[in-house]
């Protein structure tokens, strides 16, 4: 264990001694295709157990461009929803595979991110690619070190 390793483990963090990742795809009905990962930024031990601080990338391929929206895109649910040009695009194909961490005291994470909805906006973003929202769900699983 190198000394930075160690330094974290003294601080009540958990190192990763494997990863296995892989990102959600979705295949919309539009012909759009979005990606997303949930990467776990640290496991910070408490008794027992961990709790994961993490974030989530998503990103969307479309061949649908436009000029840059001149308004702020917004993040909030119930915003987007009022710039939707389609509240909940079909998905005609997906993949949610779990992403796999190993800790330095042998507990297993495995983390998925699933979407719940995805909404098509009318809104193009200053690389004049169209906004998508997901509304997701983080899955957890932790299974203890073998003894």
């Amino acid at each position: 264990m190198s000394k930075i390793e160690e330094t974290i483990k003294g601080y009540g963090y958990a190192n990763i001694v494997s990863q296995k990742e892989d990102w959600s795809t979705y295949c919309l009905e539009d012909g759009s295709i979005i990606k997303q990962k949930v990467v776990p930024l640290k496991f910070i031990k408490k008794d027992d157990d961990y709790i994961i601080n993490s974030a989530t990338l998503t990103t969307a391929f479309t061949e649908k461009k436009g000029n840059p929206s001149t308004v702020t895109i917004p993040t909030e649910e119930a915003d987007i929803m009022k710039v939707a040009e389609e509240p909940d695009v079909p998905v005609t194909r997906s993949a949610e595979p779990w992403n796999e961490y190993v800790l330095d005291d042998g507990t297993k994470i495995l983390i998925k991110s699933v979407a719940i909805k995805i909404a098509r906006t009318s809104l193009f973003d200053e690389h004049r690619e169209q906004v998508y929202f997901v509304n997701q769900q983080v899955l957890i699983k932790k299974q203890p070190p073998r003894k």
